[in-house]
């Protein structure tokens, strides 16, 4: 997953909220690659001729993206833009290629000509949201991430993405029915109950919080990581005071 390492102290508890990146289709965090049990030969992307269909030139570059062939995902993706009208999905794609390899000028550009082609384009909008987030903007990556959920709130990864901006922006009773939706969606999504456990703890419900951070940790790490945020809460309350 893609964790946000902000400079600022507030975010202590990046260990423990985290935003998803969803698969190469835009779907939820967490589900497994395409290609599990093969090593892909990369050397196949440039075998597939003009002549393929473009469904399977697309499907092609998301199984390279999901074993992590960003530069190979993005010559496939060159050449089946080649083969008809511009689409949202593939500069979609080349921008998921472009965040991974850390180069976000370029992933905020293609995700831009993918939502200039289709509007109501939501996976593109969480690449934004998430390009933002990298680069440190929270204020934008909310915005971006508000408008993903608008146009498909039925993604978990979409509403977690929501939920943890929510939080980096100091809006933990705003997260907490953003997060509570995306575990409706997929109650196995791990990482958004750790980011509702730090919500419910920013917000004084420790034993809900703890409750959720033993699901996913041992007793004594979710111990120490409760602890952890009872003593970050008792700081930001200390420095508002003065």
């Amino acid at each position: 997953m893609l964790s946000y390492t902000p400079p600022h102290a507030r975010l202590f508890f990046l260990l423990l909220a985290c935003i998803t990146t969803g698969c190469a289709g835009g779907g939820t965090s967490g589900q497994q690659p395409l290609l599990t049990h093969q090593q892909h030969d990369t050397t196949h992307a440039a075998a597939l001729s003009v002549d393929t269909p473009r469904a399977d030139q697309v499907a092609l570059a998301r199984k390279l993206i999901d074993l992590k062939h960003y530069d190979v995902a993005l010559a496939q993706l060159d050449q089946t833009g080649k083969t008809g009208a511009p689409s949202a999905e593939i500069f979609y794609l080349a921008g998921v290629c472009y965040l991974a390899k850390g180069e976000l000028n370029a992933a905020e550009k293609m995700f831009h000509a993918s939502v200039n082609i289709d509007p109501g384009y939501a996976p593109a909008f969480n690449g934004l949201g998430r390009t933002a987030m990298a680069g440190n903007n929270t204020e934008d990556a909310l915005a971006h991430f508000e408008r993903a959920v608008a146009l498909d709130p039925a993604k978990a990864d979409i509403c977690n993405n929501l939920g943890f901006a929510l939080l980096q922006c100091g809006h933990p009773a705003r997260a907490e029915p953003v997060l509570r939706r995306c575990l409706a969606i997929n109650p196995d999504l791990a990482v958004a109950r750790n980011n509702l456990a730090v919500c419910l703890g920013l917000q004084h419900k420790d034993q809900q919080a703890l409750e959720l951070l033993t699901e996913t940790a041992p007793g004594d790490t979710a111990r120490k990581n409760m602890e952890a945020l009872r003593r970050f809460r008792s700081r930001e309350t200390v420095t508002r005071e003065q």
